[in-house]
C-alpha cells in the first residue's frame, strides 16, 4: 500500500488567538505563548537512547518526527554518587510546531 503524503499544518497561534486567551488586550510581556499548552515533548536519557540520539541537538534545531518539532531546551549533568560512580542525566525538550494527520 502506498504511503499517503500527510499535509503538515502549523500549530503556531496567531496574535489574536494569544490575546483571546488573555481576555482583555494585554501588554506584550503578558501575552500567551506561541503554541498551545500540551504540545511540548520532554525526553530523558532512556528515551534519547531508544531513539539513538548520542549527541544532543542545539537549541533552535528543527527536526522532523511525524510532526515538526523545535528543540527548546537541552541539558546534561553529572553528580557524584556512591563510591566512584556518577549519576548522569540528559534531557531534551521539543516544542511541536506542525502536525500532520493522515
Amino acid at each position: 500500500m502506498a504511503e499517503k503524503k500527510v499535509k503538515m499544518v502549523s500549530m503556531k497561534r496567531s496574535e489574536a488567538d494569544r490575546r483571546k486567551d488573555m481576555g482583555e488586550p494585554a501588554p506584550l510581556e503578558a501575552m500567551a505563548p506561541d503554541y498551545p499548552w500540551g504540545l511540548c515533548i520532554n525526553m530523558d536519557g532512556d528515551e534519547l537512547d531508544k531513539l539513538g540520539m548520542k549527541e544532543l541537538p542545539q537549541v533552535g534545531t528543527v527536526m522532523p518526527m511525524q510532526v515538526l518539532v523545535k528543540v527548546t531546551s537541552v541539558s546534561q549533568s553529572a553528580s557524584e554518587g556512591r563510591g566512584e560512580e556518577y549519576d548522569e542525566s540528559r534531557r531534551v525538550s521539543f516544542q511541536i510546531t506542525d502536525i500532520g494527520v493522515g
